[in-house]
């Protein structure tokens, strides 16, 4: 093969390196207890704050399967959006695949919120800290 053919190839080989780690990461994920509310970015430009009044109850849950993405999406990494569980019937998510633990919220409107961190002892850390503001 030639040199010219060679490097037309390495940079196609890097482009779709590069498109599928673009799709397949994500982004990060960012959960912050404030003052009022606890708040949910990152994620594929991801927003959601969630007033601590309108909690209903929180409780920690293990979840194998999210389900099937109603409005949400899935990256290598993570779910987010509207979901459909086979355990917990219609979510909101804002979950990390490779931790199993985690925060079911019941809110005043009737809604399901679930989130989580990378680890079980960081999503339970979270949890007994959002215990303290409800």
């Amino acid at each position: 093969m030639s040199l010219k053919k060679t490097a037309l190839v390495l940079v196609c080989v890097l482009a779709l390196v590069t498109v599928y780690t673009a799709l397949t990461a994500g982004g990060s994920m960012d959960i912050a207890l404030g003052d009022d509310a606890i708040s949910f970015s990152g994620v594929r430009d991801y927003v959601r704050e969630i007033r601590y009044e309108d909690i209903l109850s929180a409780r920690l849950v293990e979840l194998s399967d999210p389900g099937t993405a109603v409005g949400g999406f899935s990256s290598g990494k993570y779910r987010c959006g509207t979901w459909e569980s086979p355990e917990l019937g219609a979510i909101e998510a804002f979950i990390t695949v490779k931790c199993e633990t985690c925060v079911l919220l019941r809110l005043t409107n009737g809604e399901s919120f679930i989130f989580n961190y990378n680890d079980s002892s960081s999503t339970k850390g979270v949890y007994e800290l959002l215990l303290r503001n409800l």
